[in-house]
């Protein structure tokens, strides 16, 4: 269960993976505000947002995820490839991986040996290690899915596989998924046990059973429904 604490709200906001927290910010710019401070803070910034797990406080840098945007989900951001070579590579490590490269080096230098056989001048070339592999080969995740609810799921899935995240933080995420497909994704997130933090600019559509609100009017006065 995450905590998250603001000088600004009477009521902390609770993260927990079987009920999804749900932020309407009616005013405008307050909206933009909430949005743009929490931004900074996911981005190693400061803000005024305290988290925090069991009682003691927690970087959101290094638990959360921040998705400020439904229709970018960037499957080949750098730091994220990055992060999914060394993970590769710590499996590699670990298992018999190994033996099989040195094979496939074998096999690599016997085919440069034949295709340069009859040239009159000689050839080097460098063993083939694991991380000239994953670039030769352009190794990345798969960003192509059926609908955005398999694909937001898959992208989900991969943050927290390469960086443990225990949580993750939506704007506007139900100006792209209908009801049936928020309670699949809320169905997955419990199963999984990650907690969602849905930030809404209005209240056009109908709370579900097992979300809590906490809505900041037009005149930021706070309502909590449950």
């Amino acid at each position: 269960m995450i905590e998250i604490v603001h000088p600004d709200y009477e009521e902390p906001l609770i993260l927990r993976h079987d009920s999804p927290s749900l932020l309407v910010v009616e005013n405008p710019s307050e909206f933009y505000k909430t949005v743009e401070e929490l931004r900074k803070q996911f981005d190693g910034g400061d803000g005024d947002y305290i988290f925090s797990e069991n009682g003691r406080e927690v970087s959101v840098f290094d638990k959360g995820f921040f998705i400020p945007d439904p229709f970018v989900l960037d499957f080949e951001d750098k730091k994220l490839t990055n992060a999914l070579y060394k993970y590769i590579e710590k499996s590699y490590v670990q298992s018999d991986h190994i033996l099989k490269l040195n094979e496939l080096n074998t096999e690599i230098f016997s085919f440069l040996q034949s295709l340069t056989y009859d040239y009159d001048f000689a050839l080097e070339h460098c063993e083939m290690s694991l991380p000239a592999l994953l670039k030769a080969v352009d190794m990345h995740a798969a960003s192509h899915y059926d609908g955005y609810l398999e694909k937001l799921i898959c992208f989900m899935n991969y943050i927290r596989e390469l960086k443990k995240t225990e949580f993750f933080v939506f704007v506007n995420l139900k100006t792209v998924l209908d009801d049936n497909n928020l309670n699949d994704l809320y169905s997955h997130c419990e199963t999984e046990k990650m907690p969602l933090l849905l930030i809404e600019s209005n209240c056009s559509r109908k709370k579900l059973p097992c979300e809590r609100q906490k809505i900041i009017t037009e005149d930021l006065c706070e309502i909590i429904v449950n």
